[in-house]
């Protein structure tokens, strides 16, 4: 069995990082918004305000895809459909 330098791990661990963070959904944007946020600005609950959400999308009225949101989590975020 082969030992690792220091040097060679850290950039084993960096090689890793990149090719998880490769693989990752792209940060929330500014014109997206996740059922928490909503509720939080609404001051709904979180699960009548995602429920809405999808309806928004199964009317064409929104869109949906993952996301990482602010606290680095794979979340769904909505944005108005394009025309």
């Amino acid at each position: 069995m082969t030992t690792l330098t220091q040097a060679q791990a850290f950039n084993l661990l960096d090689e890793l990082a990149a090719e998880i963070e490769a693989q990752l959904p792209p940060p929330i944007a500014d014109d997206e918004v996740t059922a928490p946020m909503l509720a939080a600005k609404t001051g709904n609950d979180a699960g009548r305000v995602k429920e809405w959400l999808e309806l928004q999308v199964k009317l064409g009225v929104l869109t949906k895809h993952d996301v990482i949101g602010v606290n680095r989590r794979v979340v769904v975020a909505y944005r108005k459909a394009q025309p």
